[in-house]
């Protein structure tokens, strides 16, 4: 055979198999999906933290699971590497639901000032997922006691986790 044709079998091969684990990945994100709709979010959170997850739509995944079983905390950190650069700049590159996800994830943990400044960051409050955000954020301003307020319009941090009026995170499609 060939050197010409090895190669070509060698690309069509790996082609392959990157076609194969793109329908895998597909699949299983779509499972994710199904279970998180049934409101399964401890399975879901198993599929998603499974092996063969570490791209960015299943860490995105894992993150909107940890959120929706209670764990915002962890959410955040595992958002903050995909969305955030030198610990204080939002990357340009980064997916606009991961950086929804994390102004989610800053919020329920008790972090409203840090969800405000990423939403600022993202500068599309034309979209309804930050629009649905900032409305749950100033809804949680009027439930800060009188000192909360000072303080949160004084800039400093109020610890208070803001409730939510909808199921936390989106998830992203394999590419």
């Amino acid at each position: 055979m060939s050197q010409q044709a090895v190669q070509h079998s060698t690309s069509t091969s790996r082609d392959t198999r990157q076609a194969s684990r793109s329908d895998q990945s597909g699949k299983r994100l779509q499972q994710i999906h199904d279970l998180l709709a049934r409101q399964k979010n401890q399975e879901a959170l198993t599929l998603a933290s499974g092996s063969g997850t570490d791209g960015i739509p299943f860490r995105n995944a894992r993150a909107v699971c940890l959120m929706r079983v209670g764990d915002p905390q962890q959410s955040v950190r595992v958002l903050r590497s995909l969305t955030v650069s030198g610990g204080v700049t939002l990357r340009s590159d980064s997916p606009l639901e991961c950086q929804i996800n994390f102004a989610t994830a800053l919020a329920m943990s008790g972090n409203a000032q840090g969800a405000v400044s990423i939403l600022d960051s993202i500068n599309r409050d034309n979209d309804p997922r930050v629009h649905r955000l900032r409305d749950a954020i100033a809804h949680w301003q009027t439930k800060l006691t009188f000192w909360e307020w000072i303080q949160w319009k004084g800039g400093m941090a109020v610890e208070r986790p803001v409730p939510l009026d909808f199921e936390p995170g989106e998830l992203m499609s394999v590419s």
